[in-house]
């Protein structure tokens, strides 16, 4: 390949990518931003114990999804051009298998409240296994949606369906309905994000159901949705541990600073998965470009990612002080921990999307029982000597670099880019946020203002250590990510 061709690939991978993670991050970004707003209210109106409540749910629903799911949708984007039949085979399958798990959930409720000892989880489960047979409904849909690169309707909806479940939460709660509240609103939220999903893609199933591709997608998603299901499990076992073994409060203060940590981290790491897999997809039968395009997309979400992690664990007590008030501040520690381990995860995202990419299910599920096992393992163990819910919260940032090296454990065969390289081309970026880190918190160790003020002065002291180290030792990148931000304000001012 010459160069001009290189540059051409490199060029439009970049534009694709910057395009597909500009919607994809405006959905996230908007979605985790507007539920960000609503929790504000609803902590303000509830108890921490309402939220404990919540959580211990999470993992039966979240399972349950993943199994409606099966893998179909990564086999779909897999495929250059899947059929109807297909699609209509998926479409059916994922809503037999909702209708299933809604019957047993309904029918074990009363066990799943008697293993935490709290009689209210039984009718709560119930009504949120509802959102299971919605979501069902509206898989397909999505998923052709993500083929055609079509974020941007995706954007539209998601914003809808957050800010009308939202509202009608903030009502409940300011009327006494306590945690019924937060029920009502995960419901609403997948109710009406699926109906507008099925409007705005008028997909209709053929009345058939394929048998040979049922079998053909299974063969290539089992061990997919099985690690998907290790990792859904293993990401709810301290929530689990914690509301089986502490208080509902303590897992009130463990959800909300989880939840206010995936605000911005997760949201870029859900945009990555999303928009990487079908770019990357595209250039999977040529190493040298998919080795570019992988090496590409990391730096450019990297240099975002890293310092809005660092920034979050270094403004962890203004951000609490001002959004929950003092009740919370209990959750604090936990965050700040929290949003350091989750800088990493673009880089988690990016080298297991790889595998998935390039057909390898057989290695991600093997790399998922390997991080599993040690991860309930080293939990287990940590449980029983310190008996703390901040021991668990650590533990999970020292198993973040495990994880790590075994995530990208198969990178260097594939498209020879190992980890240690990898880790180099980011050394510079780690450095920059790290000094960001440590000056924001001399900062506020100095500073006598109250939380407004020291918010504000952290942040700008924060952006000019960062950009400015960057400029100095990153300068490459830096280039890169201004022009993309003069490529996107282009295209608006064309727009306009």
């Amino acid at each position: 390949m010459n160069n001009n061709n290189s540059q051409g690939v490199n060029g439009t991978i970049q534009k694709k990518t910057v395009k597909g993670m500009f919607w994809t991050g405006l959905e996230m970004l908007g979605r985790q931003g507007a539920t960000f707003v609503i929790q504000i209210f609803l902590a303000r109106l509830l108890l921490p114990e309402d939220f404990g409540l919540i959580g211990m749910l999470t993992i039966f629903i979240s399972l349950s999804n993943v199994l409606i799911d099966v893998g179909f949708q990564t086999w779909l984007l897999h495929e250059k051009e899947p059929t109807e039949e297909e699609f209509s085979t998926v479409f059916f399958f994922n809503l037999g298998i909702a209708i299933l798990l809604y019957g047993l959930l309904f029918f074990y409720a009363p066990a799943v409240s008697r293993f935490y000892g709290r009689p209210i989880l039984a009718p709560m489960l119930r009504v949120l296994g509802i959102s299971l047979i919605m979501n069902a409904f509206a898989l397909v849909q999505r998923t052709q949606l993500t083929i055609k690169l079509n974020f941007k309707i995706q954007t539209v909806i998601t914003a809808y369906a957050i800010c009308l479940s939202g509202a009608t939460a903030i009502l409940c709660a300011y009327l006494g309905l306590g945690v019924w509240s937060l029920v009502l609103q995960q419901v609403l939220n997948t109710t009406i994000s699926s109906l507008l999903t099925v409007f705005m893609n008028r997909w209709v199933p053929v009345w058939k159901f394929q048998v040979s591709s049922f079998k053909k997608m299974f063969g290539y998603s089992w061990k997919l949705v099985a690690s998907t299901m290790l990792d859904t499990a293993y990401n709810n076992l301290n929530s689990i541990l914690i509301g089986r073994f502490f208080s509902a409060a303590s897992l009130g203060y463990f959800s909300n600073a989880q939840k206010m940590q995936d605000v911005i981290p997760r949201s870029l790491s859900g945009a990555v998965q999303k928009v990487s897999f079908p770019v990357l997809s595209r250039y999977k039968e040529d190493k040298k470009i998919l080795s570019t395009a992988f090496s590409r997309i990391l730096k450019l979400v990297s240099f975002v990612a890293i310092p809005v992690s660092f920034g979050l664990s270094g403004t962890g007590t203004e951000i609490f002080q001002l959004v929950f008030g003092e009740k919370w501040l209990t959750a604090v520690p936990y965050f700040k921990i929290m949003a350091l381990t989750a800088s990493c995860y673009p880089i988690h995202v990016l080298n297991l999307n790889l595998l998935q990419i390039v057909g390898r299910t057989d290695r991600f599920l093997a790399l998922e029982l390997v991080k599993k096992a040690i991860g309930l393992v080293t939990t287990l163990i940590t449980l029983f000597i310190f008996r703390s819910v901040m021991a668990l919260v650590i533990l999970d940032f020292f198993m973040n670099f495990i994880t790590l090296y075994i995530n990208g454990f198969y990178t260097e065969e594939i498209i020879g880019y190992s980890l240690v390289q990898q880790m180099k081309d980011l050394i510079r970026v780690f450095f920059s946020g790290g000094l960001m880190l440590l000056v924001i918190s001399i900062v506020g160790f100095i500073l006598p203002y109250g939380p407004i003020i020291s918010l504000l002065v952290k942040i700008v002291i924060g952006c000019c250590v960062y950009l400015g180290s960057s400029y100095l030792l990153n300068r490459e990148e830096m280039k890169r990510f201004i022009e993309i931000i003069q490529w996107l304000m282009r295209r608006k001012q064309k727009k306009e």
